[in-house]
């Protein structure tokens, strides 16, 4: 796990340091699992979307021959992911910030791999961000993504349904598409990738006891309440509830959150 530096006096994660934390708990070996098999040492990898750089960082490892340069439109993101590759032994890996719908920086043809750890989901233009992707990689080479399909929460709690329907509108309204797993493989054939190289899987992740739904309330849950409060859509009435429910489903012992991720290894 890789864990972003906090200030001495900070009892408690700011919410974007809480996110970070949460989320750079990711590592290929489980959430690049699908395109660890297509992986050879001296390959050249692209990782749009990389955030705090932890499955970045792993990918560079077993490219120990190769390059791996990871980009993020967030350049607070990057400047964690940057920190974090000084305190690794990974070398030949690089963290700048840039947006996938313009690679124009890369010629034709540059890379043997392109990853995506649950990032078309988030965009309004996909088809148009896997054509970008597919432009950049070699021919003959990878594009590996993965995307959340569906997620349940356990016990069921009303205020943590409508917290999940309410989140879900307002991505839909900024033009994402929250489950676009459910609709990444109709994006890559769009995009220009024949079904005969389209592989399509799945795999499955949990949060459930104590530590993990700590992990999850602090970083993901306190995220999103802060990121929604901010934007103006839910108010503070709403922020209390939510982070009650999540409190309540925190401590429960029967407590779980299941989430169904797809996965896509593309051929060019």
């Amino acid at each position: 796990m890789y864990k972003i530096k906090t200030d001495s006096h900070e009892i408690v994660p700011s919410p974007f340091n809480a996110m970070v934390n949460y989320f750079n708990k990711r590592n290929a070996a489980v959430h690049a699992a699908h395109l660890l098999p297509y992986l050879r040492p001296d390959f050249r990898l692209l990782d749009v979307g990389c955030g705090g750089g932890s499955i970045t960082l792993d990918l560079a490892r077993i490219l120990k021959n190769g390059h791996t340069i990871g980009l993020d439109v967030e350049r607070n993101l990057i400047s964690v992911a940057q920190e974090l590759s000084t305190s690794t032994d990974a070398k030949n890996v690089e963290f700048d910030v840039g947006n996938v719908h313009d690679l124009s920086r890369f010629g034709d043809e540059t890379f043997d791999v392109v990853h995506a750890h649950q990032v078309t989901l988030h965009l309004e233009n996909p088809v148009g961000a896997i054509k970008e992707m597919r432009r950049v990689l070699k021919t003959g080479g990878i594009l590996a993504l993965r995307d959340n399909s569906s997620m349940i929460v356990t016990p069921t709690i009303p205020a943590l349904d409508h917290y999940m329907l309410k989140f879900r509108d307002w991505h839909r309204s900024l033009g994402k598409h929250p489950g676009g797993g459910l609709q990444h493989h109709l994006w890559a054939h769009q995009a220009g990738f024949s079904w005969d190289k389209i592989t399509m899987d799945s795999d499955a992740w949990e949060e459930s006891g104590q530590q993990s739904r700590s992990d999850w309330v602090l970083g993901a849950g306190r995220g999103w309440n802060g990121t929604a409060l901010k934007a103006g859509v839910i108010t503070e009435e709403e922020n209390a509830e939510w982070t009650a429910a999540w409190k309540e489903w925190e401590d429960a012992a029967d407590g779980r959150l299941m989430a169904l991720d797809s996965t896509l290894i593309c051929i060019k």
